[in-house]
């Protein structure tokens, strides 16, 4: 019998395994984030709000089209994958199916776009320019989606320093690189648009090398049909999964396009991306907890799997809430980095901050849900809540303008994030909240009051350095006083020291 000693330890490398992951993943997407965050200014301060709405445009409808070139091929090989971890001939068929689907599915979808592109165009921006840009961008969709799945593949093996390497290092810096040469050219949008194009072939050839050389699955295996069928019935529920995702996160960007200017989408899309900051925790441990979730429950450790649940919820709350009290209370002062045009902003990413927590607080609930084998019900959650956001979003934009999209697409977000957790709750009886979350909530909490009495004191130019260093000084305070637990410590002193690895890799 397993002493209650070793259990323990067990259980803590399991929970230090997906930690190691995030602390990878939050390394490189430091690293990634800040490279994008040095293109995304390049792009405000040479294209302006207007033509940067152009292409944050597109760049939209790429986030949506990709759902249908996937087809769930990347959340099926998390699932199928590690569940075969000593089976690679039965590995091999899964990912040729997961290649396969993606890019037959990928140039359907992209030869559709560049037919539909005027016609696209005439329902949204009517812009002759936008035509354009979405059919050259178009070619970049066969070579992006296979990335993709070779990234999952990485993910799904316990590889994830491959996916770091790919998406986080590779393509952020072929991205940076041919949009810097494009403006600089002043080759203006055709160039940038150009420029996506070559950095997606780029780390496409890239992924395919490391594939080769890394893994054991160089060539394809034909597939049983039982495998195929085993197969789709886990992807294509996750694919509307995924695409009702995309419409209750996004469904917003797209119709501030279809009733507004491309000018309001410019300052739409800077003040979105400034609160997906706050997700990075959240992406980072979700790298390594779906296949591990998926292990335990089809072990049966169920009380394993609320543990790790709690103690990863906890970590991701910790690691998101500074930055979140930051970005609420000064919005302005950070939206002036893009231009003076785009601190119009400023409310919305408010907004969006309170929805991002909304997310943040439920960990992982939609991928306890997945491998749970509850995929159907987490379709229905999600194709739900982008049909609802569409309804708040027609509703208010009318009403509100942008500021009116926003507030739909929170509440819609925080509806659903909520559903997640009681359903978690419900059908598996596990929960993520203990008193010991409570107190890193509370921690949180007095930093940000910490930062906002500041605000209120400090002349407005000195006013945010000043809020940073208060707000950090409580939140650190609090945290090693009341929010944090010995394993909490080991775990996050083990992130950090992975990812000051991590950038330090990035760097040479």
């Amino acid at each position: 019998m397993t002493s209650s000693g070793d259990s323990n330890d067990s259980l803590f490398i399991e929970v230090d395994s997906i930690t190691e992951g995030a602390g990878l993943f939050l390394g490189g997407n430091l690293f990634s984030q800040g490279i994008d965050f040095v293109k995304t200014i390049l792009l405000t301060q040479f294209l302006g709000a207007s033509l940067y709405g152009i292409f944050a445009y597109v760049v939209t409808l790429f986030s949506v089209v990709r759902v249908l070139t996937r087809l769930g091929s990347d959340s099926a090989i998390l699932r199928f994958l590690p569940e075969f971890e000593d089976k690679h001939h039965k590995q091999r068929r899964f990912v040729t199916l997961a290649y396969a689907t993606g890019l037959f599915a990928s140039i359907i979808v992209a030869a559709a776009l560049f037919i539909t592109a005027p016609i696209i165009s005439h329902y949204t921006l009517d812009n002759p320019l936008f035509v354009d840009i979405l059919k050259i961008t178009a070619i970049v969709l066969p070579f992006s989606t296979t990335s993709e799945i070779s990234c999952a593949i990485f993910k799904s093996i316990n590889k994830q320093i491959y996916d770091v390497c790919i998406s986080s290092i590779i393509k952020p810096i072929f991205r940076l690189l041919f949009t810097s040469i494009a403006l600089i050219l002043g080759l203006s949008l055709y160039g940038v648009a150009a420029a996506f194009v070559v950095a997606g072939i780029l780390t496409f050839i890239s992924s395919i090398v490391i594939i080769w050389e890394k893994t054991h699955f160089q060539y394809p295996v034909i597939p049983t049909l039982n495998e195929t069928r085993k197969y789709y019935d886990y992807s294509i529920p996750l694919t509307f999964n995924q695409f009702g995702g995309f419409l209750y996160n996004r469904a917003d960007l797209l119709m501030v396009g279809i009733f507004l200017s491309e000018q309001v989408v410019g300052i739409y899309k800077i003040s979105v991306v400034l609160s997906g900051f706050l997700l990075l925790p959240l992406a980072g441990f979700n790298q390594l907890f779906p296949p591990i979730a998926s292990q335990l429950y089809q072990e049966g450790k169920t009380d394993r799997l609320e543990t790790i649940y709690s103690h990863i919820s906890r970590l991701i709350l910790i690691f998101t809430l500074f930055p979140a009290a930051v970005i609420f209370v000064f919005p302005a002062d950070i939206l002036v980095i893009f231009g003076k045009e785009f601190t119009r902003g400023s409310t919305v990413v408010a907004v969006f901050v309170i929805a991002q927590m909304a997310n943040i607080v439920v960990g992982p609930s939609g991928y306890v849900l997945m491998m749970t084998d509850h995929q159907y019900l987490t379709s229905v959650n999600t194709l739900a809540s982008g049909m609802l956001n569409i309804v708040l979003n027609y509703v208010l934009i009318l009403k509100f303008g942008f500021i009116g999209a926003a507030v739909a697409t929170a509440s819609v977000l925080s509806f659903v994030n909520i559903a997640r957790v009681i359903e978690v709750w419900y059908l598996e009886g596990i929960s993520p909240y203990n008193g010991a979350y409570l107190t890193a909530l509370l921690s949180g909490i007095g930093s940000g009051l910490s930062m906002y009495s500041i605000s209120l004191i400090v002349p407005s130019r000195y006013a945010m350095i000043a809020g940073i260093i208060t707000g950090a000084t409580v939140y650190g305070v609090l945290l090693s006083t009341i929010g944090l637990q010995d394993k909490d410590r080991q775990l996050l002193k083990g992130i950090l020291s992975r990812i000051d690895t991590e950038l330090s890799f990035s760097l040479r």
